[in-house]
């Protein structure tokens, strides 16, 4: 699950849902190179769950923080109507707001249907993303 979701970060990162500033760029990028750690996190818990808990406990909130950064300038940029702008935004909000509590709090049944919730939440990210935004205007290469 973490292989398409770590690619279609990467990809965001290097187009127009990440608009011309630094800060949706880095947002998607740090929550790309996030959720791609998770991809060899699986194959270590395969050994030790102990090391997956520290690999998730890293890379769970700095996927968040990365999502909400890109979520933030998605929504300054706009362009994309509906609750595509929010997209970002609202899968960065999910981690603070239900996975985290969910795995730290609640049972173990609670965590798999938190985990599920996100994978949700990506979906409806591609899905707000599944169409091409122009190119954003880059400060100082308008044409008058």
């Amino acid at each position: 699950m973490h292989v398409p979701q770590a690619a279609g970060l990467f990809l965001l990162a290097r187009s127009a849902q990440a608009g011309p500033g630094l800060a949706g760029r880095a947002g998607f990028w740090t929550a790309a190179v996030a959720v791609a750690v998770f991809v060899p996190a699986e194959l270590v818990a395969l050994v030790s769950a102990d090391a997956t808990g520290v690999i998730f406990a890293i890379a769970s909130p700095l996927s968040g923080l990365g999502l909400l950064v890109a979520g933030a300038a998605t929504v300054r940029r706009g362009g994309r109507p509906g609750i595509g702008r929010f997209a970002p935004l609202i899968t960065g909000l999910y981690v603070f707001v239900v996975l985290m509590p969910s795995l730290a709090l609640l049972g173990p049944v609670a965590a798999v249907l938190a985990i599920g919730g996100w994978g949700l939440c990506f979906a409806l990210l591609g899905a707000a993303t599944r169409h091409r935004l122009p190119a954003p205007a880059r400060p100082g290469t308008e044409s008058e």
